[in-house]
């Protein structure tokens, strides 16, 4: 007779992913893992060094601030997403089947950014932000989300 194989779960949102191992059922979550994104809830202009400086307007006659043209909280959040990857692939064992919940854009970055491997592991792919949901509505939402496995 044959196993079922588990599962590595990743739930994600910008600021924050879990990684847990379920059982072939998902009755039963162990977080893994917890990973953190500090700049996610920082304001951009606090991430920045560097002030914007300022030029004179002429049709008004005095000086004006010049806002910096940044993309931090982006490129974090890129950042944050290949670090899922990385994690996941090494996470996700021989055995099992890797499944991700995260927000919708979070997702994509997620997938593009996961190995061949971990890839070819990847069974689900939510794009839902279930993160602050409450373990027994996460379990729930599991069992239904993962079902019988591909």
């Amino acid at each position: 007779m044959r196993t079922r194989p588990g599962w590595r779960v990743i739930i994600a949102d910008a600021s924050e992913a879990r990684i847990y191992a379920a059982g072939a059922a998902a009755s039963h979550l162990t977080l893994l893992a917890t990973l953190r994104n500090p700049s996610a809830r920082i304001p951009e202009h606090d991430l920045l060094t560097g002030r914007g400086g300022s030029r004179f307007n002429r049709s008004g006659g005095l000086f004006q601030a010049l806002a910096p043209t940044s993309r931090v909280h982006r490129e974090r959040f890129e950042q944050f997403a290949k670090t899922i990857a990385t994690v996941a692939a090494r996470e996700c064992g021989t055995t099992e089947q890797l499944a991700l919940i995260a927000a919708p854009r979070l997702l994509g970055l997620i997938q593009r950014s996961l190995s061949r491997s971990a890839r070819a592991r990847l069974a689900r792919a939510v794009p839902r932000d279930v993160t602050h949901e409450s373990s027994a509505r996460l379990r729930t939402r599991l069992q239904r989300e993962l079902g019988p496995a591909g």
